[in-house]
């Protein structure tokens, strides 16, 4: 169920281009408030939210990835059983049980691609799923945009 569901996933290949992403703090590539990428200079965030139990806000992290200007990059994060997991490039970057127990905090959340600050960043694929992905359909969605960028 969309809307109840602890498990999410958010996908998309994006090219930062060199002098269009913003440096001060926070603007989305793509996702929701509580479940986004986004980009500060050569650093991709990947935030996650939680909700304690009366459905608030409780508690978020967002870890940090250098990626290079003027090239495609996949990233995926995620939320499976209750690991927090992030995947850059095809390789997995983090996987932590970061918020056991608790639900995403506001899952049908408005989602929305590149915030204004970005002058110029290029999204081709952006997308959502309802459960966490295995690993081998993250490998596939990587291979398969890989050889669509030329990556």
């Amino acid at each position: 169920d969309w809307a109840t569901t602890s498990e999410r996933t958010i996908d998309t290949w994006f090219y930062p281009v060199s002098g269009g992403i913003h440096t001060g703090c926070c603007e989305t590539i793509f996702g929701s408030y509580w479940f986004r990428f986004f980009m500060i200079g050569q650093s991709i965030y990947t935030m996650i939210g939680f909700a304690n139990g009366d459905g608030s806000y409780n508690t978020y992290q967002h870890p940090a990835f250098t990626l290079s200007y003027d090239a495609w990059h996949h990233i995926v994060g995620m939320r499976r059983g209750n690991n927090y997991i992030i995947w850059v490039d095809g390789v997995e970057m983090y996987n932590t049980d970061f918020g056991t127990g608790l639900n995403l905090y506001d899952p049908t959340g408005s989602y929305y691609i590149s915030a204004t600050s970005h002058t110029n960043v290029r999204v081709s694929s952006a997308k959502i799923y309802n459960r966490g992905l295995t690993d081998a359909e993250i490998l596939n969605n990587f291979n398969v945009g890989r050889q669509r960028f030329g990556v």
